[in-house]
This record gives C-alpha cells, structure tokens and sequence, in this order.
C-alpha cells in the first residue's frame, strides 16, 4: 500500500490543487498563517510566505500582520470582484521561537504548494504539530538545560563543582 502512495501517479496533480473547494484553500491558509506567526517568523516573511502560497492555491489575500494579530482578506479569482470575498481576523498572542515547528511549517506548505500533498492532508499535519509534548519530551528539555548548563561551565574550564552548580541551576531553570 504505501508502495502505491509513493507512485508519482498516486500523487495529487499540481492542477488539481485549484480545484480544491475555497473554503478549504482559505482554512488552509488561515492554519498555516496562524502556524507561521505562532512560532516565530518575522512579518515580512510571514508576509510573503502567505502571498506565494495564495497565488499557487489560485487565491488572492491581501494579509496585515502585527505581533499580536492579523487580518487576511481572501478573493476568489474564480469568482466576480465582491462575490465570495472572506475576511479572517485572527488574535494571536505574541509568538515564540521554535525553529523545529517553524520549519516543519514550512516543509508542509512547500509540499503542498508543489502538490505532493493535497491540502487536506496538509492541513492535518499542521494541526498536528499541535500536539502537546508528552512526559518525556518535557523530561528531556529538562535534562537538556542542565546539561547545556553544565557544558558552558566546563567551556570556561571551571572546577567540577562549579559545573555541577551550573548543571543544577540548569536543571531548576528547566
């Protein structure tokens, strides 16, 4: 089965990805805008990214994003000037720096805007990323300050105490 999903016929057509219902190009859009702001991409990117995946989807946006909110105005080319328009304000909280999610963003809407994916699957796997992070991955981000901590410590050739201290502030500071 996954033989046949890896065959280049299987795979959605660069043409089909038009025909997919406007609605679901705009919640696309919409996810990844909200996805790309979430995790720390600039404006100007954030920008950018929205008009080259518009125009592939065969959508219009005009997007205004400031650091706590944006406002995406949507316009079918498909359809007379006013018909169908959709306006989204999305509130968002300042964003944060995640560079594994952000890039994961990015990946999905690459893979989207090239048809290798249709955008429902695309949309899944943004809402996906999501997910919250289990007991263990907390575990290791703990156990990764302290040791990052311990590690600048010993770059600056300190005793073994004081990388021990710097590895148990680390570890409070996890």
């Amino acid at each position: 089965m996954e033989a046949a999903a890896c065959h280049p016929s299987a795979m959605p057509s660069r043409d089909a990805l038009p025909q997919t219902p406007y609605a679901e190009r705009v919640e696309f859009v919409v996810e990844l805008a909200a996805h790309l702001h979430a995790y720390g991409t600039t404006v100007q990117r954030l920008e950018g990214a929205l008009e080259a995946v518009t125009r592939r989807l065969a959508l219009h946006c005009e997007p205004w994003v400031n650091p706590t909110g944006m406002i995406l105005a949507f316009r079918d080319p498909a359809r007379p000037a006013g018909e169908g328009d959709t306006t989204r304000v999305l509130r968002m909280r300042p964003g944060d720096n995640n560079l594994y999610k952000l890039a994961e963003a990015d990946r999905i809407a690459e893979e989207v805007m090239d048809g290798s994916i249709p955008i429902a699957r695309g949309l899944a796997a943004l809402r996906a990323l999501e997910t919250p992070m289990r007991r263990r991955g907390k575990a290791m981000q703990v156990l990764g300050f302290a040791l990052a901590a311990a590690a600048v410590a010993g770059l600056f050739r300190l005793p073994w105490l004081d990388i021990a201290t710097a590895g148990g502030v680390g570890l409070l500071i996890g």
